[in-house]
C-alpha cells in the first residue's frame, strides 16, 4: 500500500506557530483566533501521528477511514480495500460500524445506513 502520510514539511509548519499555516497566505484570520488555531494544529499533529501508528493494523486503519468518511476512501469500495489487505469486507465493515456506534456518529457515505444494516441483520436472522 502506498504511503498516505502527511509530508514532514507540512507537519513542521503545523507544529511551529512562528511559521504559520499555508492557508494564512491566502486567508489570514483575525488575531483572536490564535488559541483556536494552535489547538487545531496540535490536534491535527496528534491525529496524523495516531493514523501513522495505526497503519500497521490495516484493518483498523481502513475501518477508521470508512467510519469517518475520509478522502482515503474516495473512489474505493470496502470490498476492494479488503481484497488488497487480505481480509473479508465484513472485517472492515464490522469495525467501522462499531466505531460509529461508540462515537455516536452517523454512518459515513461509504457505509450502509443504519436502517439498511438493520434490514440486512433481520433478513439474515430469518434465514437461520
Amino acid at each position: 500500500m502506498k504511503s498516505l502520510a502527511c509530508p514532514q514539511e507540512v507537519l513542521n509548519r503545523i507544529e511551529d506557530p512562528n511559521i504559520g499555516h499555508p492557508v494564512d497566505e491566502f486567508e489570514p484570520l483575525p488575531a483572536d483566533s490564535n488559541e483556536y488555531r494552535r489547538a487545531s494544529r496540535k490536534l491535527l499533529l496528534v491525529l496524523n501521528s495516531l493514523m501513522e501508528m495505526l497503519k500497521e493494523d490495516s484493518v483498523r486503519w481502513w475501518s477508521i477511514q470508512f467510519a469517518l468518511g475520509t478522502v482515503h476512501c474516495e473512489g474505493r469500495s470496502m470490498t476492494e480495500v479488503a481484497n488488497e489487505i487480505g481480509v473479508c469486507r465484513a472485517a472492515i465493515s464490522r469495525q467501522a460500524t462499531e466505531i460509529c456506534r461508540r462515537l455516536s456518529l452517523p454512518t459515513s457515505r461509504y457505509m450502509k445506513s443504519e436502517q439498511s444494516q438493520e434490514a440486512f441483520r433481520q433478513s439474515r436472522r430469518a434465514q437461520l
